[in-house]
């Protein structure tokens, strides 16, 4: 039986010692100090590790980057392997976040990860979409990696979030596991190595997950941020109440409100809506 966890995020810290954002991997803290989610459930009270470990701040992290050239159509994306041309990578983009771009000058509104597939033809055989390339299993694997852009004419990348397979940092004994997208977040807990995707799921049966799964909504109204037109949730819903009142007004209608039941979300995709929590990764997963 396969466990399915989450990953949570890790944290900066100043010199002095206090906290300063969630943070993916270490490059996320420039000059500060990066301490992994299994760090911060052993030493870090109770108000961080919540804010850190919390679905949606975890989609708001900055934790992407951007291939900033016309041949990469400017896509937001995890890793300079995800570009068609890796030097146009730039790391860290505040415009972008784990599932939307905000950037104005592109043709996308959603970030795009790279992907393993079997063989060429990409649209068939895709394994899984992946952080980068090390996630295909190294020289010797039969997968190959391709980035974030298929590059088909009139396509569109696939990729996001919630399709993304990450590895695990794991302690020598196995006892200890916590979802991670690079080896460097484990370099930072002593005694833990990075299992790969495919090492993970075959040594203990466990695949990591980027995101939880995406809505719709979540794909569309960024929570907390802004869309492409740069006015936040609360700004637009400002200007809508407001037009429709003016409306009603000059054309002299009168309106009667009925209270109506939201209707659920259904996510496009066929995903399974049970992933564990990853705090459960802390525990023995054997």
């Amino acid at each position: 039986m396969t466990t399915n966890l989450l990953i949570l995020a890790g944290a900066c810290f100043n010199s002095k010692g206090s906290f300063q954002k969630c943070a993916l991997k270490p490059d996320d803290c420039s000059s500060q100090v990066f301490r992994s989610s299994y760090w911060l459930s052993q030493n870090a009270d109770a108000e961080i590790m919540s804010l850190c470990s919390n679905q949606q701040s975890i989609r708001n992290l900055n934790s992407l980057g951007r291939c900033n050239g016309q041949a990469d159509r400017y896509i937001c994306t995890s890793d300079k392997t995800a570009c068609r041309f890796a030097a146009v990578f730039e790391p860290n983009a505040d415009d972008c976040n784990l599932v939307h771009d905000f950037h104005d000058g592109n043709e996308f509104t959603n970030a795009h990860f790279g992907f393993c597939y079997q063989d060429s033809r990409f649209g068939d055989d895709i394994r899984y979409c992946a952080w980068s390339f090390q996630e295909c299993g190294g020289k010797d694997s039969e997968l190959s990696w391709h980035g974030a852009d298929t590059f088909f004419a009139d396509s569109k990348p696939f990729c996001q979030c919630d399709d993304v397979r990450t590895g695990a940092c794991v302690d020598s004994n196995n006892e200890n596991v916590f979802c991670a997208v690079s080896g460097e977040v484990c370099d930072t807990s002593s005694g833990f190595k990075f299992l790969e995707v495919l090492e993970l799921e075959a040594k203990l049966s466990t695949t990591c997950n980027l995101c939880d799964m995406l809505s719709d909504f979540d794909l569309n109204n960024p929570v907390g941020g802004q869309n492409k037109s740069g006015l936040n949730a609360g700004e637009i819903a400002g200007i809508t109440v407001g037009s429709v009142l003016g409306l009603l007004l000059i054309v002299g209608m009168s309106i009667v409100i009925f209270r109506k039941k939201k209707k659920p979300v259904t996510s496009p995709k066929s995903k399974k809506n049970n992933v564990a929590l990853d705090e459960q990764s802390l525990n023995s997963v054997l």
